[in-house]
């Protein structure tokens, strides 16, 4: 719950102050692009992990809170 919280408060503490400093240099739509971008980054690993088919089996709950391909 530690590590969960401290990357909330980071990404809450950080993303205005990146976003404007974006917004300042660069105009108005480089920071929609910057999340655009991380968002595209995110799905080509979800991809990358994605379970297959054939490898299905039960997902009990410990699994999915301690495996974090689960959670992706």
């Amino acid at each position: 719950m530690g590590y969960m919280e401290l990357g909330y408060s980071l990404g809450l503490t950080i993303g205005p102050v990146l976003a404007s400093l974006f917004y300042h240099y660069f105009g108005y739509s480089i920071p929609f692009v910057f999340c655009g971008a991380i968002m595209l980054g995110c799905l080509f690993f979800i991809k990358i992990l994605e379970i297959r088919e054939d490898e299905y089996e039960e997902i009990e709950f410990f699994k999915i809170l301690f495996n974090p391909v689960y959670i992706i």
